[in-house]
């Protein structure tokens, strides 16, 4: 198991990003915090996410934490984003933004 990782909270008024000490499951860095984008389409939303990961200058695994239903990628339901994310492969959009 890798002993780090790059957690992403996606929310209605900011997404959130850090290192994350995944065997003691804390922040290994400063919690960095960008203002979600509005509309809060899937696109835009994935542009900002990217940035966190390109700014943080993180190379390896992410999670990202979604405010709805995502079963296997993808959106089933949502809330306080675009509602152009129901149906969404999160997935698929968010490793093509990331790299």
């Amino acid at each position: 198991m890798r002993e780090r990782g790059f957690g992403i909270d996606i929310g209605g008024s900011g997404i959130k990003a850090a290192r994350v000490d995944l065997v003691q499951g804390t922040l290994a860095s400063e919690r960095v915090r960008l203002r979600t984008p509005h509309p809060a389409t899937p696109v835009a939303v994935a542009r900002t996410v990217a940035r966190l990961v390109h700014d943080g200058r993180w190379n390896g695994p992410v999670g990202i934490a979604m405010p709805g239903i995502v079963k296997h990628g993808v959106v089933h339901a949502i809330a306080n984003l675009d509602r152009a994310w129901v149906g969404v492969d999160a997935r698929a959009l968010f490793e093509q933004a990331i790299g």
